[in-house]
């Protein structure tokens, strides 16, 4: 996968938000899957940019976020 700490971050959190089960932290963790879904998107048109057609192979070979899903 590219982001392997943005997983990890989404996955921790989402544990996170299933042992506190509040709609707070519910709301905490879109507010955070938003935040980092925008930041992903900058961070690969970034990437493409400056590696250009080399990266974009790495993007069609290799996931975002979870290895052969997304």
């Amino acid at each position: 996968m590219r982001h392997p700490i943005y997983s990890g971050l989404l996955l921790s959190m989402a544990g996170t938000v299933m042992t506190i089960g509040t709609l707070q932290s519910v709301c905490g963790y879109v507010v955070l899957l938003a935040a980092l879904i925008f930041k992903l998107a900058v961070l690969e048109r970034l990437l493409a940019a400056r590696f250009g057609p080399a990266y974009r192979d790495y993007q069609g070979r290799v996931k975002a976020l979870i290895p052969g899903v997304i």
